[in-house]
């Protein structure tokens, strides 16, 4: 049975100084040591809070883990801070230049993979704008476990075909929804991925899809569905002639509408 989880980043807002602040000095737990909550874990990444959800088998039971750990996250703000689903900030420079220790500065996620290179490794963003950032909404597919995912070249191929899948559904709505082309300066490009030992992590969508409650349902229904077509033997990729990862990188949001539509009206 499949099980969706997603670990998406969230930015703190000072409504008072209207300006983005980083999340460092709120939250607890680190990538090594995830703080547990109920229904998921806290953790610090970089600048943005990390939310990870417990994984789940349906839409409702989605949508009401991640609000119950946003919620449980909120607590940790002081009065006039908020949680922001924004893909890209860019922070005060003075703020960043003056304030952020430097350790919290550091770019250290480790690399990603291209689905559609399949499965080389990504190159680390160059940053031009050093106080960017940008947060991804990652979701976790698991339909297995064990998988030693360096050398099983089946769970890799799996991996990768179900990663190209969901950029032909999910990826495209994601586009049309999220207006931010900065993020994929930096990360969430087509085909983005990392191998797991239990399925994979779709690291290509941006948070916008932690604004509402619609949207959290809508991406669990489609990467449902994708990868439940997929076992059925429907490949989206096959139904249409265009180039989705071109698409997704050049931000061609017309494009995806009608590829989505056709690919959804097709399956």
């Amino acid at each position: 049975m499949l099980k969706i989880g997603a670990d998406p980043e969230l930015f703190c807002f000072d409504k008072k100084s209207n300006n983005f602040i980083s999340a460092h000095t709120f939250f607890p737990g680190t990538k090594e040591n995830p703080f547990p909550v109920q229904d998921g874990a806290l953790q610090l990444d970089g600048l943005a809070a990390e939310l990870n959800i417990d994984p789940v088998t349906n839409s409702s039971d989605f949508v009401t883990v991640l609000e119950s750990v946003i919620n449980t996250a909120k607590k940790f703000l002081p009065e006039g801070v908020e949680l922001v689903a924004k893909p890209s900030v860019v922070f005060n420079k003075e703020y960043y230049d003056k304030t952020i220790p430097e350790i919290n500065k550091r770019l250290g996620c480790t690399p990603d993979f291209n689905a559609w290179a399949f499965g080389a490794q990504n190159e680390m963003p160059l940053i031009e704008t050093p106080s960017l950032r940008a947060a991804g909404g990652h979701l976790h597919l698991g339909w297995t476990e064990g998988k030693d995912y360096e050398t099983d070249q089946e769970h890799r191929t799996r991996c990768i075909e179900v990663v190209r899948q969901l950029d032909c559904c999910v990826g495209l709505q994601c586009l049309i929804w999220d207006t931010d082309d900065d993020r994929r300066k930096l990360y969430g490009k087509a085909g983005a991925m990392r191998f797991k030992s239990y399925g994979v992590e779709y690291r290509t969508p941006s948070n916008d899809w932690l604004s509402s409650q619609e949207k959290m349902k809508r991406v669990f229904e489609l990467t449902k569905k994708a990868y439940d077509d997929m076992e059925k033997g429907i490949p989206y990729f096959i139904l249409v002639d265009d180039n989705i990862e071109e698409i997704i990188n050049t931000g061609n949001r017309k494009k995806a509408q009608e590829v989505l539509d056709a690919i959804l009206k097709a399956s």
